[in-house]
């Protein structure tokens, strides 16, 4: 007996490619089953539908993993535009140091490392910004807009006294009625790498590299509460890491 299947492959139920799958081949010019395919050496590969639907699941699975590759690539390109935006702000818009005219693009990276302001100039630092608040409180702002400078060019990496010396600096130039943006200045040199918004940013540009774009929710509970634990353990600890790093190097350096 012949068998005849009409429609797409993948319109077949379970049930039905179940019974198909086996059904052993026909002799060619025969009704009957050979010797050498007996129903128990009788494999899916056998029949053309299975044929085709293995097919079918090896293109699909072809264009995943496309797609999961397209996925990686795009997510890499996104954190590292993310990350070249951080660091624009930081090379262009912190304090410019003696060496920082005709750095190499290498020398510019190295130069985003932690750098420990040596303890003289640190004191220096800090009694010219004592020096320029006493000024400005004084009302000579002129004056205190130099002091506010030399905490610049003494200590440019120390962040928080710069920080503190372009908030000053702002306040005595619009005293003095003069522009300069050292508002603008200091805002987007806090957008630079100590910025957590960045790195949140990448977390969440990163996570479908590592995520499978037909994801399904599971319907067992307990795995999912036990990726959403692992999930959040991560985040602490790149959270913990975060503020360790800032703490001891980002703000005292």
């Amino acid at each position: 007996t012949r068998y005849r299947v009409t429609g797409k492959a993948d319109m077949l139920s379970s049930s039905v490619m179940h019974i198909l799958c086996r059904m052993p081949p026909t002799s060619p010019g025969r009704g009957r089953l050979t010797h050498a395919h007996s129903r128990k050496s009788i494999r899916c590969r056998w029949h053309p539908i299975c044929l085709a639907m293995s097919a079918q699941r090896d293109a699909k699975s072809g264009d995943s993993t496309n797609t999961i590759t397209r996925r990686r690539v795009i997510a890499l390109a996104e954190v590292s535009l993310e990350l070249s935006v951080a660091t624009w702000c930081e090379l262009n818009f912190r304090p410019k140091a003696p060496g920082d005219v005709d750095m190499t693009l290498w020398e510019s990276l190295v130069s985003l490392l932690p750098y420990k302001t040596p303890q003289e100039a640190r004191i220096e630092a800090q009694a010219a910004l004592e020096r320029g608040r006493s000024l400005a409180a004084a009302g000579e702002h002129a004056s205190a807009l130099e002091q506010f400078d030399l905490v610049l060019t003494t200590a440019p990496r120390q962040y928080t006294l710069c920080q503190a010396a372009f908030s000053a600096r702002f306040q005595s130039a619009s005293a003095l009625k003069q522009g300069g943006g050292d508002g603008l200045r200091q805002w987007l040199w806090g957008r630079g790498v100590r910025f957590p918004g960045h790195y949140i940013l990448c977390y969440i540009l990163a996570r479908p590299a590592f995520t499978s774009p037909n994801e399904v929710i599971e319907p067992d509970k307990k795995t999912q509460q036990a990726a959403l634990l692992r999930e959040g353990a991560l985040i602490c600890a790149l959270a913990v890491a975060y503020n360790y790093l800032l703490f001891m190097y980002g703000l005292e350096y």
